[in-house]
């Protein structure tokens, strides 16, 4: 379920994002993961490997492996 996703994305984890419809200039860029205190409710914290690179607050559903493999 949800929860054990959440578990397997550990700080520092390599993700990319996918779906984005408010931003899709970020769809594909990758990210690694931020500690889980920065997590809010049902999101993830990643910092996006953008110029200059920023955090974003982002659902499970819009990350997936560097490789292009769904997370769940």
């Amino acid at each position: 379920g949800l929860v054990g996703i959440m578990n397997t994305l550990s700080p520092g984890s390599r993700v990319q994002t996918v779906g984005l419809q408010k931003a899709p200039a970020l769809n594909g860029v990758a990210g690694t993961v931020q500690a889980r205190e920065r997590w809010k409710p049902g999101r993830v914290a990643v910092l996006l490997d953008t110029t200059p690179p920023k955090v974003y607050s982002l659902k499970l559903g819009n990350l997936e492996a560097t490789d292009g493999q769904p997370l769940y």
